[in-house]
C-alpha cells in the first residue's frame, strides 16, 4: 500500500534514474513522457497496481478462512484505534 507521498517520490527517483540512462539533464527540458516513449518504459505504478490486481485475483480463489482474504476485506476482530481510520490494502488498488 503506497501512501501519495511515497508514490510521487517513487516517480521521483523513476524519472532521475530514466534521465541518468538518456543522459539527458533536467536543463535539457525534456519531457517526462517524451523519455519514456523513447526507452519505451511503463510507470512503475502502474507495474505495481497490476501486481496487487494480480494477488488480489490469486487470494479472492482461496477459501474464505484464508488469513489473506480476511486482513484484505478487513474482518478481523478488536478494537479499532482512536482517530481516522487507516487505508486498508483494498482501498489502495
Amino acid at each position: 500500500m503506497l501512501k501519495e507521498h511515497n508514490e510521487w517520490k517513487l516517480r521521483m527517483y523513476e524519472m532521475t534514474v530514466l534521465r541518468n540512462v538518456c543522459g539527458v539533464t533536467r536543463k535539457d527540458k525534456t519531457r517526462n513522457l517524451d523519455i519514456m516513449k523513447k526507452l519505451a518504459i511503463e510507470r512503475d505504478v502502474a507495474v505495481l497496481q497490476a501486481q496487487r490486481l494480480t494477488y488480489l485475483g490469486h487470494v479472492s480463489l482461496v477459501g474464505n478462512n484464508s488469513f489473506p482474504k480476511l486482513f484484505i476485506h478487513d474482518h478481523t476482530r478488536g478494537t479499532r484505534q482512536r482517530g481516522r481510520l487507516r487505508k486498508s490494502w483494498i482501498d489502495s488498488i
